[in-house]
């Protein structure tokens, strides 16, 4: 019964369920950008409020801006195809907490080398990147007061061909970018794959300098292989043009776009209904979080084809397996499908269409007999995913 707190099943009767939020708070153990929920902003951006970002435009001696395409010689295009587009999509994601506001510096700068001498082709080093980002933000030293921005980006001209891929600096410590008397800390620089990418690029990356790691596999697998077999197109941080980019709940929680009591917890063994309401939309409960350990945990939410999701494949309950002890690019995060025996695909296409519902074509549970967790979906809406979340006792062990 979807308006109801309880639920009857044969003689037993299951109620609403609320723990402390805080149980379900998994901290960090890799030192760097993970899935613990608390991120370390000495070294990470704050992700509510607004980031000022100054963005400076580069060519090179092989590739000036002058043989730039028909209407790629002025630095408004370049601005248009990342900024307006990738701001707004930051104030749905977050519900307003998160606004990025970027000052253009509309003139070209000259780098000194020619375009593929500065690493992109062949894999960029840090102490290349720094390099490149050290020439760049030297050059404009003139017309930007640095102590102004959090973030720099650097975008290069679309004719420069070497400068391949969108890669993020944060500064470690190590490989420092300074300039009139400030250190960068935090800097992007886009590559040629803005143009296959579009905008969301730009949130990609800045959802790193905010310390949230890749979703996408550093190594391929499957036939034909891909990167994508953890959470295919869910999630901008790993799919970037996926078909549903909007962060995970997880992910929002981390982020500060959803408080705590948008969050249910389930530590204790017995059987708790759930009402979720989809991640895409402001309010309600946004997330079940199933502890296993210390470091890892069993996340349930709702999507729907709205706002960021406008263009998801699938709908429905999505059961998801997070460990904040696994490195950025090798799994913290991978989707559960609705069907057992896809739930070892490789596949990103099955990963897509991983939700569980109650349609003909879909699956109502998930079963995992090792944890004795199951999640099942009671009910369903257009605003409203009900689920039956079980747990035994042998999953409580923390």
């Amino acid at each position: 019964m979807a308006d109801s707190s309880v639920l009857m099943e044969g003689a037993v009767l299951y109620h609403d369920h609320r723990e402390d939020a805080n149980l379900g708070k998994l901290p960090g153990r890799v030192g760097w950008t993970d899935l613990g929920q608390f991120t370390n902003h000495g070294i990470f951006q704050p992700s509510v409020g607004t980031i000022q970002a100054v963005m400076i435009f580069v060519d090179f001696p092989n590739a000036p801006v002058s043989e730039a395409p028909k209407n790629y010689q002025h630095t408004r295009p370049y601005y248009e195809w990342l900024v307006p587009g990738g701001r707004q999509w930051f104030i749905d994601a977050s519900f307003g907490r998160m606004d990025v506001h970027v000052t253009p510096i509309n003139r070209w700068y000259r780098m000194s080398k020619v375009d593929d001498t500065y690493g992109f082709q062949r894999g960029i080093s840090s102490d290349q990147h720094t390099n490149y980002i050290q020439e760049a933000v030297l050059l404009a030293a003139a017309d930007v007061d640095y102590s102004k921005y959090d973030v720099v980006y650097i975008v290069p001209c679309k004719n420069a061909s070497g400068i391949t891929f969108s890669p993020t600096h944060i500064d470690g410590g190590r490989n420092k970018v300074a300039v009139n008397g400030r250190v960068v800390t935090h800097a992007v620089t886009f590559g040629q794959d803005m143009w296959r990418w579009g905008y969301k690029v730009m949130n990609h990356e800045t959802l790193h300098i905010c310390g949230l790691p890749d979703l996408y596999a550093f190594e391929e697998k499957g036939n034909p292989s891909n990167s994508h077999y953890f959470v295919g197109g869910w999630d901008v941080m790993g799919l970037i043009s996926g078909h549903a980019p909007d962060p995970f709940a997880w992910h929002k929680w981390k982020l500060g776009w959803l408080d705590d009591d948008q969050v249910d917890v389930v530590t204790k063994p017995g059987a708790f209904i759930h009402h979720l309401s989809p991640i895409e939309s402001s309010g309600g409960t946004k997330m079940v979080v199933i502890p296993l350990s210390e470091t890892s945990a069993f996340v349930i939410e709702s999507r729907r084809p709205l706002g960021n999701d406008n263009y998801a494949t699938d709908s429905g309950v999505l059961v998801y397996h997070v460990d904040s002890s696994v490195r950025t690019g090798r799994g913290p995060l991978y989707v559960v499908h609705g069907n057992p025996e896809l739930r070892d695909t490789y596949d990103p296409d099955d990963v897509n269409t991983a939700c569980l519902g109650l349609n003909e074509n879909k699956f109502a549970t998930f079963d995992d007999p090792t944890s004795g967790v199951s999640v099942t979906v009671i009910s369903q809406s257009e605003v409203e995913d009900v689920v039956l979340v079980k747990r035994s006792d042998q999953a409580v062990s923390l």
